[in-house]
């Protein structure tokens, strides 16, 4: 039976970037932080992401698998450079419209009979648009939360959910990473 888990970064005001949808600085991700994340990952088959989310994201840790440091990093941890491996042995599926897209198998259409069967665990990262429909195939909210307040920028929810608490991990970097169960009526 497939298991999806959103994964997603967020604010304490649950922005996933700012208002000008890049990143917020500093962002205080360390090896710590990387390394809890990797023991999440462990066991997942599929990463599934919005065409977005892959354009930002996959082409970054490509650069650390090839074992190279992308731009703007300084360094590369341990932690890192197994992430890196990890997500180079997942399968990769992105949501696109796009028909020129071609970096990695495309979900189109109704999206979450398609999550649904996928065979194994599945990562799932995107934006509030396209995980509003989502959120009733989502087994799990893997949360990683930043001490900090943007007050503008994408809301990450824009659904009522049922959540129930699994567990939370604070770092000194005052991250929290939260995991929930999603309820579904």
């Amino acid at each position: 039976m497939t298991r999806i888990v959103a994964h997603m970064q967020t604010t304490l005001d649950h922005r996933i970037a700012t208002a000008d949808g890049t990143f917020w600085q500093p962002f205080d991700w360390g090896e710590r932080e990387q390394a809890h994340i990797n023991d999440c990952y462990r066991g997942v088959g599929t990463w599934a992401m919005s065409r977005v989310h892959y354009e930002a994201i996959v082409p970054w840790w490509e650069e650390v698998a090839a074992g190279r440091v992308p731009p703007g990093a300084d360094t590369l941890t341990p932690a890192d450079v197994e992430f890196s491996t990890l997500l180079s042995g997942l399968r990769k599926v992105v949501f696109t419209n796009d028909p020129t897209f071609a970096a990695a198998p495309v979900l189109r259409g109704d999206l979450a009979p398609q999550l649904a069967a996928l065979d194994g665990d599945v990562v799932l990262s995107a934006g509030p648009a396209t995980l509003a429909p989502l959120w009733p195939v989502v087994d799990e909210l893997l949360l990683a939360v930043h001490p900090l307040v943007l007050a503008s920028g994408p809301a990450l929810f824009t659904v009522p959910l049922s959540l129930s608490h699994l567990s939370t991990t604070t770092f000194p970097s005052g991250i929290q990473v939260t995991r929930y169960a999603v309820h579904h009526p």
